[in-house]
């Protein structure tokens, strides 16, 4: 009987420290996490905030400001293979398309 009691005893006792090891451990992820939100947050805040600002700057801007006049643009030819509309009809041409840049 004395040897049940004592094996019982340490049983319960490793039982115990499992236990007290499974809150700690739960107890730090919570911590983890906690930090993790306030991080999260923290972002989208600075986001918004930056979000505001852009739309501030572009409510300002004219819209010409963005456009550079000392390059000519004018011998720029754009392609593309994702709009096929502007290939001709009836054409099996599938070469890559190109871009053409002035000299």
């Amino acid at each position: 009987m004395q040897d049940k009691n004592t094996h019982l005893e340490t049983s319960l006792s490793a039982e115990t420290r499992v236990k007290l090891d499974l809150f700690s451990a739960l107890g730090e992820a919570k911590r983890q996490l906690e930090i993790s939100q306030a991080l999260v947050i923290g972002k989208d805040k600075e986001i918004e905030e930056l979000k505001a600002k852009i739309t501030e700057v572009l409510a300002v801007c004219p819209p010409t400001s963005f456009t550079s006049t000392s390059l000519d643009h004018s011998n720029i030819h754009y392609t593309s293979k994702l709009l096929p509309q502007f290939m001709s009809e009836g054409s099996d041409d599938h070469e890559i398309p190109t871009t053409s840049w002035p000299n």
